[in-house]
Parts: C-alpha cells; sequence; structure tokens
C-alpha cells in the first residue's frame, strides 16, 4: 500500500485494514466508505474525510558553499653538483702486422684458333634485253620518243657456303694462392679511471600551506510523534545540536497537524537561546482545513559566527489548541571556518 515518505496514507485500501501502522496514521476503506484512524494501538473509525488541503511550497535549498583554495607546493630544492668523471686509463700497444705472403705465377695463354677459307663467289646473272630505238637526224629536235620498256633483272647468285670456326685454345692453369700471414697479438686494456664523488644533496623547499577545509555536515533526526500546547517557542524535541565553531547552512523540515482547523504552527531556528527571526515559517488555517491534517512544513538559515560551546535549536509554537509533529531532521552544513 502506497505511503508519503512521511507515513502518512493517502490511498484508497480495500479487503482488509493495513499492518504495521503509527501513531495517528489514517485510511480509507473503499469497500466500507469509512474512514480509519489507528490511535493507542486500535483501528477507530472516522467520520467521512474532508478535502485534501493544498500542498505548501517547498522552500528553496541553499547554495553550495565554496571549496577551500588548495594550498601552494613548496619549491624544489637545488639539485647537487655532478662529480668529475675520472680519467680514461692508457690505450694498449698495436700488435704487429704479419707480413704478406708471395703471389703465385701466371698461366700461359692458350694458343689462337686459325681461321676458316673464304667460300666462292657465286656467278652475276646475265643483262636483259633491252632494245634502243633509232637515234634520228640532227636538225630541228622532234617530239620526245617513247620510253622503252625497262628490262628483266637477272635472279641473285647462291651465297657461298660459311667456313667452320677454328677451335678454341686451353686455359693455362691457376696459380696457388699464397699463405696468410699471422694475427698480431691483441693489446691489454687500460685500467678504469676512478668515479667521482657525488655532489651533495640540495636543501629540501618549504612546505606550502595548507588549504581551507572544504564543506562538512553533521545532522540531527527524530521520528517520535512531539505534541504542544505552548503559545511561545519552545524545543523540539531532539533537534539541538552543538557544531562547533564556524558558519552554517541550517535546513529543518517536519511534517505537523492540529487538533483545531482555525490553529496556526509556527516553527523557527535558534543559536544560543536567540531566534533567527528570518528563519521562522507558519501553517496557517487555509492549509490546516480539517483537524489533525498533516502538512509538511520546513525552514533555513545561513548561521554566521558561530562559536564553540553555542547550540543550534529548531523551537516551535502554537496559536491555540494542540499541535503535533511528526518525523524531523535538523541538518548543519559548515560553509566556513568562522
Amino acid at each position: 500500500m502506497p505511503l508519503r515518505t512521511d507515513k502518512i496514507i493517502f490511498d484508497g485500501v480495500t479487503g482488509s485494514d493495513p499492518t504495521g501502522l503509527s501513531e495517528g496514521q489514517r485510511w480509507y476503506r473503499l469497500d466500507e466508505k469509512k474512514f480509519k484512524r489507528y490511535r493507542n494501538e486500535q483501528v477507530e473509525e472516522e467520520g467521512n474525510k474532508g478535502p485534501t488541503g493544498r500542498t505548501g511550497l517547498t522552500g528553496h535549498v541553499g547554495k553550495t558553499g565554496l571549496t577551500g583554495n588548495k594550498g601552494k607546493t613548496g619549491h624544489t630544492g637545488k639539485t647537487g653538483k655532478t662529480g668529475y668523471a675520472g680519467t680514461t686509463g692508457n690505450k694498449g700497444p698495436t700488435g704487429t702486422t704479419g707480413s704478406l705472403g708471395p703471389t703465385g705465377p701466371t698461366g700461359t695463354t692458350g694458343y689462337g684458333g686459325e681461321t676458316g677459307p673464304l667460300g666462292p663467289t657465286g656467278p652475276t646473272g646475265p643483262t636483259g634485253p633491252a632494245p634502243m630505238g633509232v637515234t634520228g637526224h640532227t636538225g630541228p629536235t622532234g617530239s620526245k620518243g617513247a620510253t622503252g620498256a625497262k628490262g628483266t633483272t637477272g635472279t641473285k647468285g647462291a651465297t657461298g657456303a660459311k667456313g667452320t670456326t677454328g677451335t678454341k685454345g686451353a686455359t693455362g692453369a691457376k696459380g696457388t694462392t699464397g699463405t696468410k700471414g699471422a694475427t698480431g697479438t691483441k693489446g691489454t686494456t687500460g685500467t678504469k679511471g676512478a668515479t667521482g664523488t657525488k655532489g651533495t644533496t640540495g636543501t629540501k623547499g618549504k612546505t606550502g600551506v595548507t588549504g581551507t577545509n572544504g564543506v562538512t555536515s553533521s545532522e540531527v533526526t527524530a521520528t517520535g510523534t512531539i505534541t504542544t500546547t505552548s503559545a511561545t517557542d519552545v524545543l523540539m524535541t531532539s533537534m539541538t545540536t552543538t557544531p562547533g565553531a564556524g558558519t552554517y547552512l541550517a535546513i529543518f523540515s517536519t511534517s505537523v497537524a492540529h487538533s483545531n482547523a482555525a490553529g496556526v504552527i509556527y516553527i523557527s531556528i535558534y543559536v544560543n537561546g536567540v531566534q533567527v527571526a528570518a528563519s521562522e515559517r507558519r501553517r496557517t488555517a487555509t492549509d490546516l482545513k480539517q483537524n489533525d491534517m498533516v502538512v509538511p512544513l520546513s525552514t533555513q538559515a545561513i548561521l554566521s559566527g558561530v562559536t564553540a560551546g553555542q547550540a543550534v535549536e529548531a523551537c516551535w509554537r502554537t496559536s491555540t489548541s494542540t499541535a503535533t509533529a511528526y518525523q524531523r531532521t535538523l541538518t548543519l552544513l559548515k560553509i566556513a571556518a568562522s
């Protein structure tokens, strides 16, 4: 069965009454068409439920406090000087180079082969017939005679056969390779120079100042139902805390009801017994349309200059009859050291 966060039942119930109830909780049985309430560990029937009043406005959430500045990092100390490098040892003497072996003799060159004989030239072909015209008498130049037909070209004679290539002379024998000279002995390695002394370590830089602390919080809560008939402000049970020196954002919230629909309920925050006037909030007859109707009520304030040992409290009063409060919370957020 759905419940509000302050455990006030608001949905209709069918079939059976709910279990696990707290003092003062109410519900409506749809099947019986009756209002019921849990009081003195018993279920009681009530008259018809009046219309639900309007929900009050939620108070503004206070701004988050500024984060403290981070302290500067201290300067790094100077690096010590590097020690001097040791001197390099003397280089050992180079070994003697072995003598070069003698070069072997060059082999003899073989004889060149003989050139083969030139083949015979083929016969020249006969010249074709070429009859010439008769030469005319000398006198005036007559007309040019027609060109006679060209004689046929004779056939080409056959090419003579190529002579054979002479045989290649034999390659002379390769001379023997001389013996390799002996390798000289390796010189001894020089001694290693001594390592230089280590430089002194530089002094450590100073540590930077510590940054101021960020936001911290504390909280007191209570769940028991309380009442008051006082016309002057009194402490709400359990709503007191001593946070220490600093500046705080205080937030208080609860749920309230009144036995008289015309009654007015007031709440406010106190520091060291003095009211923070701007923190006073109220629920009036406009909000409380019927007796024992439960509504939320909250307030907040910036508390500057709280000193060590001073108490921060949530107090309340009523204009008439009896006021009731249920679950309640007082939260403090520290936003400055003083």
